[in-house]
């Protein structure tokens, strides 16, 4: 009997044993499930240009974000994108064209800008002054000027907004990083004078909105940049930021374009995530 009675002991130590191996495994494979190919996707790879699709990729795991990225290295010619030629409404990336068109315009007449145009383009660049850029919107023709504007500048998918709607133009980020590569480089479009003028004004936005393609760079390099931000009732909060990046080895345009965020910080922090990535990957 007691010989018994050991043999059934032994028996549920080993059942006790075996139901802990399998809780134990249970729980592994729960968190694999959970975490692991998470994880694993939001890892960057080693660095290089080539691997931007795939680490925006990356950034984006997990977030509701529906974004659009292409960088332009000025130095190679070379561009990259993940969903380059995907539209997008503008919001106050928009007033980057109309201080073009602004500029263009003043250079084609051989004329210096008017104090006035001085004035309004200062307000509508450093702070995103709308009372600024609906007085500009309307000085270059509205809807019509901004349109002839666009096609000059080859932003051949990028379409103005209606009336005096200049946030609601509908653009790439393909287009967007073609504006700023005009804008960065020698071009047709406009002298150097006025390049280095808008350039100027784009490294003087105030503090609160610097963010976006501003992430990554550090000591020792120069952003030029303009985001936009508009709320709407589909597709939630519309975040964008374009810019020039410069110094440390690396001189590129860069256009991020999203929709889907929840809130305003929300999109801040995926396109600050974006830029990082892309700032890491273009190191020389």
């Amino acid at each position: 009997m007691a010989r018994v009675s050991g043999v059934l002991a032994e028996k549920r130590r080993s059942d006790r044993r075996t139901w802990a191996r399998f809780a134990a495994i249970t729980s592994l494979l729960v968190i694999l499930l959970a975490t692991g190919p998470t994880a694993a996707e939001a890892t960057p790879g080693p660095p290089g240009p080539q691997h931007i699709p795939t680490d925006v990729a990356a950034a984006l795991v997990g977030r509701s974000t529906d974004a659009s990225v292409v960088v332009q290295d000025l130095s190679t010619g070379q561009a990259y994108g993940v969903n380059a030629d995907r539209v997008y409404d503008s919001a106050s990336i928009a007033k980057v064209s109309i201080m073009a068109s602004v500029l263009r315009r003043a250079a084609h007449a051989h004329r210096d800008l008017t104090r006035t145009e001085s004035s309004l383009l200062r307000r509508m660049i450093t702070v995103s002054d709308n009372a600024a850029a609906n007085a500009l919107w309307t000085s270059t023709g509205g809807s019509a000027g901004a349109a002839t504007f666009l096609r000059e500048a080859g932003m051949t998918s990028t379409t103005a907004g209606p009336g005096m709607l200049w946030g609601l133009t509908r653009t790439t980020a393909r287009d967007q990083a073609h504006l700023i590569a005009e804008l960065a480089t020698s071009s047709a479009l406009l002298p150097d004078r006025s390049r280095a003028y808008a350039l100027t004004l784009m490294s003087q936005v105030t503090p609160s909105q610097r963010w976006g393609v501003s992430a990554g760079p550090g000591p020792g390099t120069s952003v030029q940049l303009k985001n936009g931000w508009l709320p709407r009732n589909t597709f939630g909060w519309r975040i964008n930021s374009i810019g020039h990046v410069s110094g440390r080895g690396r001189n590129y345009a860069i256009a991020i374009l999203s929709q889907n965020n929840p809130s305003m910080p929300y999109g801040i922090t995926t396109a600050e995530s974006i830029s990082r990535v892309i700032w890491r990957d273009l190191a020389p």
